[in-house]
């Protein structure tokens, strides 16, 4: 659990990942909370102040797969755009 730990961390190190993973986790999970209410228990989780449970880890997992997905679409039609030129 601490390489997961640190490995968050290090996702959330970009300006707004905060903001993101706690919309997607409002959007996502059962029963909803707000996006406020995630950012804390996110943080409380980063503190050790909390243990995050299976289905966090799941969702949070999800997050990451889709946000490299969406990374690694973008960098590929850039390189697509500058093969064209």
């Amino acid at each position: 659990m601490s390489k997961w730990l640190t490995r968050l961390r290090k996702d959330l190190l970009r300006s707004g990942s905060l903001t993101e993973l706690s919309l997607h986790l409002a959007k996502n999970s059962q029963p909803s909370k707000s996006p406020e209410l995630w950012k804390q228990s996110i943080r409380a989780i980063l503190d050790d102040e909390q243990k995050p449970d299976s289905d966090f880890v799941l969702a949070v997992d999800q997050w990451i797969s889709q946000r490299n997905q969406s990374s690694s679409s973008k960098s590929s039609s850039n390189n697509d755009q500058l093969d064209l030129l």
